[in-house]
């Protein structure tokens, strides 16, 4: 019988700084699905509409980030889980950026649907990679510390999107331009 300190001590190697590196991607990634719960009030005032009608913005996410899953593995396979990891991730920050420049409710949902469809590759492809690269005896213990990561990054999303909208404002990459565009009667030009 194997004990649980010689299973964390094997000397198989295991690819830690990839892991780790995934572990803040899985992190990133569950951040983005709960960021938006606290920013429904102010979404729904900028837009001009209730939190209940503002909230589809976080059921587009959800059904985006869900439903890819049901087809990346092949795609893992053929392209490499640690490289296809890497490109969702890029993805899904230009698509998050992406989200604090629409100018509506509508493009604000249709947004967060694409950034949860990039998402969503992250955390399966991911942990496939771990089960691949990690020898049989140390996969829980590594699995668990991978893990710790994404749950974290659901934790720390939901407190980081109220604090942060508080500070920033949920737009944060374009609330200024946002700002200008609604200030701006109606009619005028620019160069008035």
């Amino acid at each position: 019988m194997t004990s649980f300190v010689s299973v964390l001590s094997s000397p198989e190697k295991v690819p830690t700084r990839s892991i780790v590196l995934l572990a803040v991607a899985g992190f990133a990634s569950q951040a983005m699905v709960r960021v938006t719960d606290s920013l429904l009030p102010q979404i729904a005032i900028d837009f001009g509409t209730t939190v209940g009608e503002a909230s589809i913005v976080v059921a587009a996410y959800a059904v985006g980030h869900g439903a890819i899953q049901l087809i990346i593995g092949p795609f893992g396979d053929r392209f490499g889980k640690y490289r296809t990891v890497a490109t969702m991730c890029a993805l899904a920050t230009i698509l998050v950026a992406l989200c604090g420049t629409v100018q509506s409710l509508s493009a604000l949902a249709v947004a967060r649907f694409a950034s949860g469809v990039a998402a969503g590759w992250i955390i399966p492809l991911s942990m496939a990679y771990v089960g691949d690269v990690t020898p049989y005896a140390r996969r829980q213990p590594i699995l668990g510390r991978y893990l710790t990561g994404q749950i974290s990054g659901q934790l720390f999303g939901q407190a980081a999107g109220g604090v942060l909208g508080d500070l920033f404002g949920w737009a944060m990459f374009s609330s200024s331009s946002r700002q200008c565009l609604r200030s701006r009667p109606r009619g005028s030009s620019s160069s008035s």
